[in-house]
């Protein structure tokens, strides 16, 4: 949360609601979750990979910030379309 601008902190109810709403939809339909979920992992997992590559040579991209907010958007597209 220290790390989290001040703009970010407000899509932090939205995205703990998409959480809620995924859990409820995965407990009916898993494979249909599933899918779901693999289709945002390559995101996530490639965000991860290139930000642990930067940390070890103690660099931070803003933009790379960014990116994983921008994954976390994704998310809430994939699994709560509904909240916008």
């Amino acid at each position: 949360m220290r790390t989290t601008s001040a703009a970010r902190l407000g899509h932090i109810v939205r995205y703990l609601k998409a959480i809620q709403v995924r859990l409820q939809r995965q407990s009916h339909d898993p494979p249909k979750d599933q899918q779901k979920a693999a289709q945002v992992a390559p995101f996530w997992h490639s965000y991860l990979t290139k930000r642990e590559e930067l940390r070890t040579k103690g660099r931070v991209l803003v933009e790379l910030d960014e990116l994983g907010w921008l994954i976390e958007e994704l998310r809430v597209q994939t699994f709560a379309p509904e909240l916008k």
